[in-house]
């Protein structure tokens, strides 16, 4: 099963890892200008352990899915 969620506070997405099991956080980057910029959150914490990281600074997403 997948879940998507995005909450922007760091302590909230733990606390959820903690509580349940096999959960993996995925932390997407992408610097760029992004057209629907009500999207964006200013206070987002990015992840400090337990994620993995997909970063699509400048790639297509083929480019980003081929990576794993």
């Amino acid at each position: 099963m997948i879940i998507s969620t995005v909450n922007p506070y760091r302590s909230v997405r733990e606390e959820f890892k903690k509580r349940c099991s096999n959960v993996y956080e995925i932390y997407v980057v992408n610097e760029g200008e992004h057209p629907r910029k009500e999207l964006s959150v200013v206070d987002f914490e990015p992840p400090i352990e337990n994620y993995l990281l997909v970063n699509t600074n400048g790639k297509t997403p083929e480019e980003s899915f081929n990576k794993f």
